[in-house]
């Protein structure tokens, strides 16, 4: 830790002369816990109490141009055992963004997994046994936070949507591409026929497909992720319509000047064309306190989520 600290800081000093860059950061969080148990221990090495603290600082850092440098470790100290006592690093990462790429180099836990539900199924990522036993994230909202998201005018059920199935998907247990559309009709999954050609019905690409369209990519991911709450009568105090069938100019984002709070961004806007770095849409997905979107039922940034609408709002020229 001698050694990695001013090597760390010293990079990053480097690298602040190099690149034109925004004030550094320092956040984190402090814990301090203890146990007192009232009956006395059953053996002689058992402890009537212990106590222990826990220290995860935070150091970011970002320039102008969207790149940034990330550290953050951890440390636990244990009065009572010793195998909890321990010493990590979350997260030590420098991104560095392109117009249509990015490329990250470190340290860093990025989700890979599946979600049932709002609980979180990592399968790649190395988990702190000490400080996480099961590696999961474990969320349960109460009916009044289901209906935060789960809006009178998105219909209520957040099912998927014509739209977003009306693509070609290749099923793993055959190997074979077709439509998903025309397969669930032909085994019969919808209340009713499909009506129509599903080359004449609405569609949207999966944001994830990276030799997709990048704006379509990113309209779709706002589209699915956001448009829930953020569309007309929706219930939010703004009036943003991130819907994938309306046009950039009508979303009223593009170069508009958030009224609720631009979150220390230097000329701030909801979007704004060619510059991610002000733009107060990518910072909301980015954060997870209480200035974060979604607001609710998520433990982490999605990372890959705001990249693709970093992206996209890099390649951005005007609001047409």
């Amino acid at each position: 830790m001698k050694i990695l600290l001013p090597t760390i800081f010293l990079v990053s000093s480097l690298l602040s002369w190099a690149i034109p860059a925004l004030a550094g950061e320092f956040s984190g969080d402090m814990s301090i816990e203890g146990r007192l148990f009232a009956k006395d221990a059953l053996y002689d090495d058992q402890k009537r109490n212990n106590g222990s603290i826990a220290f995860e600082p935070e150091y970011y850092h970002e320039w102008t141009a969207g790149h940034s440098f990330t550290f953050v470790p951890f440390l636990r100290l244990d009065s009572a055992d010793s195998e909890r006592t321990h010493f990590d690093i979350r997260e030590l990462n420098f991104l560095w963004l392109g117009n249509t790429w990015e490329l990250r180099v470190g340290i860093g836990k990025v989700f890979w997994g599946v979600t049932e539900f709002v609980h979180l199924v990592d399968i790649i990522n190395q988990t702190d046994q000490v400080e996480n036993i099961d590696g999961e994230d474990w969320i349960f909202p109460d009916e009044a936070e289901c209906l935060r998201c789960h809006t009178v005018v998105a219909g209520l059920a957040l099912g998927p949507e014509t739209s977003q199935m009306n693509r070609d998907f290749t099923y793993p247990q055959t190997g074979r591409t077709h439509g998903q559309l025309e397969t669930f009709d032909v085994l019969s999954m919808f209340a009713s026929p499909l009506q129509g050609d599903p080359a004449t019905l609405p569609t949207m690409p999966d944001p994830s497909d990276v030799g997709a369209n990048p704006a379509q990519r990113a309209r779709a991911y706002l589209h699915s992720n956001c448009a829930n709450c953020h569309q007309p009568g929706g219930p939010t105090p703004v009036n943003l319509d991130l819907r994938y069938t309306t046009s950039l100019a009508n979303m009223d984002a593009c170069n508009i000047v958030p009224t609720t709070d631009d979150l220390g961004l230097p000329m701030a806007r909801i979007i704004a064309p060619g510059d991610a770095s002000r733009s107060v849409l990518v910072e909301r997905m980015r954060l997870r306190d209480e200035y974060g979107m979604p607001p609710l039922g998520s433990t982490t940034d999605d990372v890959e989520g705001w990249l693709i609408v970093t992206g996209w709002i890099n390649g951005l020229a005007d609001c047409n």
